[in-house]
């Protein structure tokens, strides 16, 4: 998914309103639904439109989008911060391990969190990390933190 323009995909602009998605969803879902699709259906291009509809339509996933795929460009960064001066513990992933295409998930991972100043938490998995994804969003406001390589050591 991560090659994927999620947007484009939608035929929307970054700056669609949910509502909107939610229309272009419903439009190409009828139109590309393997069951409702003429003889020449494309399952995939379905299946590619619900994930990117699954994404989008959720404001911490569609955050995690903006920060990781679309740019380092678009994202408010915070500032860099090192692992040690976060939270570690173990339990539930925060959202961004699916936009980098996880999908054989462990028992047990790591999960780092850092407080932003809105009051909202920036919350990022090892696996997010060793997918090479640095841009950690807040889960309440529109600014990123940068965890760089060189400051994962653990």
């Amino acid at each position: 998914l991560m090659e994927d323009d999620l947007y484009g995909l939608l035929g929307v602009t970054r700056e669609a309103s949910v509502e909107e998605m939610q229309a272009a969803y419903k439009k190409l879902a009828r139109l590309h639904h393997p069951d409702k699709a003429k003889a020449d259906a494309q399952p995939e291009k379905f299946v590619s439109i619900q994930k990117a509809w699954e994404v989008l339509r959720d404001p911490v996933a569609r955050s995690c989008y903006n920060a990781f795929i679309l740019g380092k460009n678009h994202a408010t960064i915070a500032g860099e911060v090192d692992l040690s001066e976060m939270e570690e513990t173990t339990g539930e992933l925060p959202p961004c391990h699916e936009i980098a295409g996880v999908s054989d998930l462990p028992d047990s991972v790591s999960v780092w969190s850092f407080a932003c100043r809105c009051g909202g938490q920036f919350r990022v998995s090892e696996i997010a990390l060793e997918a090479g994804l640095d841009l950690v969003p807040c889960s309440h406001c529109s600014f990123c933190i940068r965890v760089p390589p060189h400051l994962q050591a653990k």
